[in-house]
């Protein structure tokens, strides 16, 4: 009786692990779409300015790991938090 259910938990397991895999792909691809007037680099991260962290759209700024700019997560904090200024900075220029 434990290996019949075991087999049908490793099978139930397999299962659950596809369908989460086909909604992240079809997450993922909505994603990209939604992002598509940014520019991407070649590891598929949007290209960002290194000093203002803002993206090919003017309106678009990126920070943190969505970056790829920062190799730590003190790095990935700070670029997050030096977005957030040009952000400010930018709404200010706006209005």
């Amino acid at each position: 009786m434990e290996l019949v259910f075991s087999v049908y938990l490793t099978d139930f397991s397999n299962r659950v692990l596809f369908l989460l895999l086909i909604y992240l792909l079809f997450t993922l691809i909505t994603v990209r779409e939604a992002m598509a007037p940014i520019k991407f680099n070649k590891w598929g991260l949007p290209e960002v300015d290194p000093e203002t962290m803002q993206t090919s759209e003017p309106w678009v700024f990126a920070g943190g790991d969505i970056g790829g700019l920062a190799n730590t997560t003190v790095e990935s904090v700070n670029d997050g938090k030096q977005a957030s200024w040009y952000m400010h900075r930018y709404i200010q220029v706006i209005f």
